[in-house]
Parts: structure tokens; C-alpha cells; sequence
């Protein structure tokens, strides 16, 4: 009996592990699957508007992935521009020790070993004007995929700065544009839903 016990709760626990196998967090708080991460654009060192999913050196101040760092097995990372009104000098993605120029790619794609505090750096640069950025990362390991959706944004967005930690939806009821007219709804356009201000994307 002692022995099934045991046998029971060890695979209780490799199934918990399994489950575990990649983690998003932002801020060190755990991010649910499809979690959108919202980042306000600020003036950086030298004083230019700039986007940054890790501001500093601290792991926990911004954006990491989490990983058994036990595994053999390599981590695949792919990102891809959904769409990008964001006049940035330059925005560049760093992951797993490889930095790699944006540009005018829409979908970069990297290699990397698990490890715990894994950071996603994505940034934009120099930004001039109002617009907005937004990515999908999607990482994989042992047959498991994680998404996060990156969106940086520079203009009169107030309060948008948050995680959203819910999966991305597209709303289609009551959508008015800046001047309070009820408006059907386009793509890469700002608009107002109860009070509050949404730049409209489309996911793919």
C-alpha cells in the first residue's frame, strides 16, 4: 500500500512538472497563456522615448521566461510583428544570450537551452510620433507551447500601461472612435469602449 502511495504521488508530480515546463512572468508575476503585456513608451538614458520589456538588469523588473534549466532539450522561440505603426529608430530582440535587429522582418525565430529567468528582451529605440507596436512570442519545449503578446505604445493612451492577463479577444459591440462617434471597427486604429482607450490589432 506504502509503495502505490508513493508510486501515485511521484506521478502526480511529474505530471505538475510537465505542466510546468515553461513559464511566462512579468514583473515576477506568473502570466496565464496568450497574456498580453502592455508597456508605455518613456524617456531612457539619453533622453529619447523608448520601449523596453526589461528596463533594468533585474531579472524581475521585467519580462523573463522560466524553465527547468534540467532539460537537454533546446527552446524555440519565435516572434512575429502582428503590426507595427511605431516610428522607432531601431527595435531589437535579445534572447538566450542573441540579439537580433527587427527591422522590416515579421517573424524572427531562435534557439536556445532552459534556464530559470530567461529574459525577453524586446526594444524599440528613438520613437518619434504616436503609434504602437505589437508582437507574438511563442516559445516551445517537449511538445509545450507558451504565448505572450508584446504591445508597446507611444501616444495619449492613459492607463494602458498593465498586464492584461487574459487571452487576447477582438470586441466588436459599442466601439466609438476619438470623437465619440459609434464606428465600425478597422485595424491599427485607437479607439474608445466604456471609457477607456484600445489600439485595434488583428492576431494571427
Amino acid at each position: 500500500m506504502k509503495q502505490i502511495l508513493l508510486l501515485t504521488a511521484f506521478l502526480l508530480a511529474s505530471v505538475a512538472i510537465k505542466a510546468q515546463n515553461l513559464v511566462f512572468e512579468y514583473k515576477g508575476e506568473s502570466l496565464k497563456d496568450g497574456a498580453i503585456v502592455t508597456i508605455m513608451a518613456e524617456e531612457d538614458f539619453f533622453g529619447e522615448m523608448s520601449c523596453e520589456t526589461n528596463p533594468s538588469s533585474a531579472p524581475l523588473n521585467g519580462l523573463v521566461l522560466n524553465s527547468n534549466p534540467l532539460y537537454s532539450n533546446s527552446i524555440s522561440a519565435e516572434l512575429q510583428i502582428l503590426s507595427n505603426t511605431l516610428n522607432a529608430s531601431t527595435v531589437q530582440w535579445c534572447m538566450g544570450g542573441e540579439c537580433t535587429l527587427v527591422r522590416n522582418k515579421t517573424q524572427l525565430t531562435k534557439s536556445f537551452p532552459p534556464g530559470y529567468n530567461i529574459q525577453v528582451l524586446l526594444d524599440a529605440t528613438n520613437i518619434i510620433g504616436d503609434g504602437a507596436l505589437m508582437a507574438k512570442l511563442t516559445v516551445k519545449l517537449l511538445g509545450e507551447n507558451r504565448t505572450v503578446f508584446i504591445q508597446f505604445v507611444n501616444g495619449d493612451t492613459d492607463g494602458i500601461n498593465s498586464i492584461q492577463n487574459t487571452k487576447y479577444k477582438i470586441h466588436n459591440k459599442e466601439i466609438y472612435d476619438l470623437s465619440g462617434r459609434k464606428i465600425n471597427v478597422q485595424l491599427n486604429k485607437l479607439y474608445i469602449k466604456n471609457g477607456k482607450k484600445y489600439y485595434k490589432h488583428t492576431l494571427k
